[in-house]
């Protein structure tokens, strides 16, 4: 499994120096999934352990998107040749398998470093099976969920005539029935957060590619922002 790293360990320690202090809680984001040209670079599970080992000597959280990028793309070179290549094959592309295993393997490395995390955009109920899993093992894990996640569901990505594009997002919109565990979740406190993860782009621009599953897409939706 590889993952995107936003700052690695020779970065933080530049910004927050070693070790940081006790009172501090920086938040330091680890983005698995984005591909190598839009920020940072690739990191295997060797700079992963030992960022998660600095996280903790420096008393910061790491923030996650969790899905695993090689079965994306492997999921993805399939659809493509089986000629699935709009918005309705977004999804398929990136199963709740796929976001249950970010966070599962998140979740070992945590564990093993004792590193805080805190697991943004978190869509479905396999993956938060996964986040309270660890928890109750020990693991120090914030799970965040979105308005969308909340609202919407896959149908919406799966409209016709290209307007499910305007609903293409990651990770993506799932079934129906995960929104009444996400409202438990909440209501339980085994959701700590709601967010927005506020990312418009305007549908012209979109358009050129930004519904089909390659990974050249703009995924992203614009929500309103709440206190």
């Amino acid at each position: 499994m590889r993952l995107h790293l936003s700052h690695g360990g020779d970065e933080i320690r530049r910004r927050h120096g070693s070790p940081a202090p006790r009172n501090r809680e920086t938040r330091e984001q680890l983005v698995q999934n984005l591909p190598r040209l839009q920020r940072g670079v690739w990191i295997d599970d060797g700079e992963l352990y030992r960022t998660l080992k600095l996280a903790r000597e420096l008393g910061v959280i790491v923030t996650a998107h969790c899905e695993n990028e090689t079965l994306i793309a492997e999921r993805q070179k399939e659809l493509l040749a089986a000629g699935v290549t709009g918005p309705e094959g977004h999804h398929a592309s990136r199963p709740p398998a796929v976001e249950a295993e970010g966070v599962h393997h998140l979740m070992t490395f945590a564990e093993l470093t004792g590193a805080a995390t805190y697991i943004v955009h978190l869509s479905c109920q396999e993956a938060l099976t996964e986040a309270i899993a660890a928890r109750e093992r020990g693991v120090r894990v914030g799970v965040e969920t979105l308005i969308q996640y909340l609202l919407l569901d896959k149908t919406d990505a799966e409209r016709p005539n290209f307007e499910g594009a305007k609903f293409v997002m990651s990770p993506p919109l799932r079934d129906k029935r995960n929104q009444p565990v996400l409202w438990n979740g909440l209501r339980s406190g085994l959701v700590q957060t709601v967010a927005t993860d506020h990312a418009p782009f305007d549908f012209v621009g979109r358009s050129r590619w930004a519904g089909t599953i390659s990974r050249r897409s703009r995924t992203g939706f614009p929500r309103s922002k709440i206190a």
